[in-house]
């Protein structure tokens, strides 16, 4: 890829990581509301009370009561994702650039309001669940590829119970956070039947 391509992912990533970081630092007790202007006393209250009137609008406390933090992060990332989505399908689509930014922000927005808020939240369980398998996974894979590719003659065997120890342990600390997992998710599995 470009170089102007890389420093726009890495923007985008990276502002996701902030968005990450500030959502945890906002308390659930909070209104919400944008700091007042006789609040701000240097650049970090600034960069403050941007953080809340992000978070005041992805909340939609202006339209509805009972809103979930969690929900009102999930709502300001898939509202991002979405339309980078639908802005790329308008560009292959060789939609005229202005047009595409006015379908994709509009669609973005209507799908962002009236996603429910057990929906979002459930939305990103799923992309957590499918990343920490990738992160489990890949390690795996790669130990049995490692199996696979070591010789089974020589000192080359040391190599390979190395290999079989570190995924047997890999193995072993995920047990516990599976089972976790499955009482949560799926009492029928766990309890052994229903």
């Amino acid at each position: 890829m470009e170089k102007k391509v890389w420093l726009k992912v890495i923007l985008v990533v990276s502002l996701l990581f902030v968005f990450l970081f500030l959502t945890g630092c906002v308390k659930v007790g909070d209104t919400y509301m944008p700091i007042s202007g006789s609040d701000i006393s240097g650049p970090f209250d600034i960069i403050k009370a941007i953080w809340y009137a992000i978070v005041y609008v992805a909340t939609l406390k202006f339209i509805k009561e009972g809103v979930i933090p969690l929900a009102a992060f999930m709502r300001l990332v898939v509202g991002i994702l979405l339309f980078t989505v639908l802005y790329g399908g308008a560009h292959l689509a060789r939609i005229p650039r202005n047009m595409g930014i006015t379908l994709s922000l509009v669609i973005t927005v209507i799908s962002a309001v009236f996603i429910p808020d057990p929906v979002l939240i459930t939305i990103g369980a799923s992309y957590g669940t499918i990343v920490s398998l990738a992160l489990v996974g890949i390690p795996l894979a790669g130990g049995f590829f490692l199996l696979r590719a070591i010789p089974t003659s020589g000192w080359w065997i040391v190599a390979r119970i190395a290999v079989l120890f570190l995924m047997v342990t890999i193995l072993s600390m995920m047990s516990p956070h599976v089972k976790d997992l499955l009482d949560v998710t799926v009492p029928a599995l766990s309890s052994g039947g229903p």
